[in-house]
């Protein structure tokens, strides 16, 4: 299995150059930055919180997509600011 950790920068599928393509909307695309970026940056504290609170399974034997959705889930409970007064 890949590792992103061992892929360049500029081809992150988000905060890399790949993400720049024509009609992409601005706000949609920020939000998908931040949340790469933030995700990425706390990793270490997010995957020890999963750690703790998934029985019987290891961060490793959980399938690839499962994992990234759960630590953004947990980046935006436990991170991410909500604005207020947006929908």
């Amino acid at each position: 299995m890949g590792d992103w950790r061992r892929v360049p920068e500029e081809r992150w599928p988000v905060t890399g150059r790949s993400s720049r393509r024509p009609g992409a909307s601005g706000g949609g695309r920020q939000f998908a930055q931040d949340l790469a970026e933030g995700t990425i940056t706390h990793l270490q504290s997010i995957d020890a919180r999963i750690e703790a609170q998934a029985q019987h399974w290891r961060l490793e034997r959980m399938a690839v997509i499962d994992r990234l959705i759960l630590r953004m889930a947990v980046y935006e409970f436990l991170y991410r600011r909500i604005r207020r007064g947006r929908s």
